[in-house]
């Protein structure tokens, strides 16, 4: 595990120092005592009450609650874990070269405004001249494998989400790719990040529109941890306000963030200036009313939706 990394964490229950147990495989709040594992050089920073408030939620058991398994339930936390990520690491290295591209189902001029969208999210994130990046939520790491390849080499990437699983899996498949040298990663809560002031150069939040409900809090967080003077940039699908697709997102508690009113109040109410907006794609969902994970499931059919990349700089 990289020092770096272990500087720059604190407690995300109390804020505390932490540090890290070697032979236990725990990080370990010295103020709460609170021990949080290491599976695969992964810190899990979820304590068993979050992991069931998340559960609790609509929108975690469908996300979660079959990636992470049953060890949410069992004591035997360390030892699950280990499983899962045994099991996603055989899968990963199985993949071919087409694993992270989107959905090929897709329309053509949206699929090319996914793929344009990593770039832009990373020129207005500024992340080639960042010396520290953090990077939520990675999910499946469509964002990652690009931007490991455009950093400079003594650049550190933490990539962080709640799903193990699959930050587990995309782990895997980039250290079989020999892409791992940049990176940690640390599965976490955006909401309740387990890093302290001012220590990152840049953040990026590819699909953190819609990725994880109230999505304002981890805007804000991302404020906290970002260096004053620094870049934050967010990415995903935003809709129209009382459109199907905006109730469908407050039903899942995904709308804090999914209009562009809403987006750009709370950014400029968070405390980000030099505001920059750039709509990728703009349509109506005529071929994506099939439901899907990644869509978290929406634009609901036939509704309007844009995919844009949104941009501040922290004051």
């Amino acid at each position: 595990m990289k020092q770096e990394l272990l500087n720059i964490l604190q407690c995300p229950v109390c804020g505390g120092i932490v540090s890290l147990d070697k032979i236990n495989k725990t990080v370990n709040c010295k103020d709460c005592h609170n021990n949080f594992p290491v599976v695969d050089d992964i810190i899990v920073f979820l304590t068993p009450k979050k992991l069931q408030e998340f559960l609790k939620e609509q929108w975690g058991k469908e996300l979660v609650k079959e990636k992470f398994g049953t060890f949410v339930h069992s004591n035997d936390t360390l030892l699950n874990l280990q499983k899962i990520a045994d099991k996603v690491k055989s899968e990963a290295l199985q993949k071919n070269k087409e694993y992270f591209n989107p959905d090929p189902d897709i329309p053509k001029d949206l699929e090319r405004a996914i793929n344009q969208s990593v770039e832009v999210l990373a020129e207005k994130a500024y992340v080639k001249t960042a010396r520290r990046i953090l990077d939520w939520p990675t999910g499946g790491g469509f964002f990652l494998k690009y931007l490991v390849n455009i950093v400079q080499s003594d650049t550190l990437i933490i990539a962080t989400d709640i799903n193990f699983g699959q930050l587990a899996a995309t782990k895997a498949y980039l250290d079989q790719a020999g892409k791992g040298r940049n990176l940690s990663f640390v599965v976490c809560d955006a909401r309740y990040m387990p890093f302290q002031n001012n220590v990152f150069q840049s953040i990026t939040a590819w699909g953190g529109t819609v990725e994880i409900p109230d999505a304002f809090l981890a805007v804000k967080e991302s404020y906290r941890v970002l260096e004053e003077k620094k870049w934050f940039g967010i990415s995903g699908d935003l809709y129209k306000e009382n459109s199907e697709s905006f109730r469908i997102a407050k039903k899942l508690g995904l709308d804090s963030l999914v209009t562009r009113e809403r987006l750009e109040k709370f950014l400029e109410k968070t405390g980000f200036a030099n505001l920059s907006y750039n709509i990728l794609y703009e349509g109506f969902d005529e071929g994506l009313s099939t439901p899907q994970e990644e869509r978290c499931p929406l634009p609901a059919s036939g509704d309007w939706f844009s995919h844009i990349v949104a941009s501040g700089q922290k004051t």
